[in-house]
This record gives structure tokens, C-alpha cells and sequence, in this order.
């Protein structure tokens, strides 16, 4: 099978291979931010970059959409601050400016 040469793919590669980093940095501002049930949106930061980086080497912006809908119904379960949700989602699309495609998916699903 040929590797996949996508700019998608390539979004996705980029966006694994530095997963630890984004995690970290992502956690750092939303942990800035506090709120309740943060530590349950902590828990989930490698979830939902690895589900971006699934969107993307599948093409399909509906995995995004799907995580952003379980995480919010994770949060309502739990008593997390919408707020701290918010800050999340902020954070992760911060965090992958130099990726289009996965810019974009986020924009979609919100």
C-alpha cells in the first residue's frame, strides 16, 4: 500500500508526532483557567487531538463533530464548567494553527 502524501495526512502525522506537546500545552491554558470539572477535561486532551488527527487521515470531519458531542455530554454528566469546555476547544484550535484542515474540521463542529 502507498503511504498517504495528503496535505490532510500530513496534518495528521505532524499533529501525532508532537502529540505530547500539544497535550501539554493545551492542558497548561486550560488548567489556567480552572473551573469545575477540569480534571475530567484534562483526562480527555490526547483523546480529542488523536480524534482530530482520525479525522483527518480519514477526510471525515464528522469524528470531530461526534468527540466535541461526547465530550460535552462528559462534561454535562460530570458538573464541568461549559466555560472550561470552551477553553478546550479555544486552546486545541490555538494550538493547530499551522494545520488547515484540522482548523477548519474544529470551526465545523462548533
Amino acid at each position: 500500500m502507498a503511504p498517504l502524501r495528503t496535505d490532510a495526512a500530513r496534518e495528521a502525522f505532524a499533529l501525532l508526532a508532537a502529540i505530547d506537546t500539544h497535550t501539554d500545552v493545551v492542558s497548561q491554558r486550560v488548567a489556567r483557567r480552572g473551573g469545575s470539572g477540569t480534571a475530567t477535561v484534562l483526562d480527555q486532551v490526547p483523546h480529542v487531538l488523536g480524534s482530530l488527527a482520525a479525522a483527518l487521515l480519514t477526510d471525515d470531519p464528522s469524528i470531530v463533530g461526534e468527540t466535541r458531542a461526547w465530550l460535552d455530554a462528559v462534561g454535562d454528566a460530570r458538573h464541568c464548567d461549559p466555560g472550561t469546555l470552551e477553553e478546550l476547544w479555544a486552546a486545541i484550535t490555538a494550538q493547530v494553527a499551522d494545520y488547515p484542515r484540522g482548523r477548519r474540521m474544529l470551526a465545523d463542529a462548533a
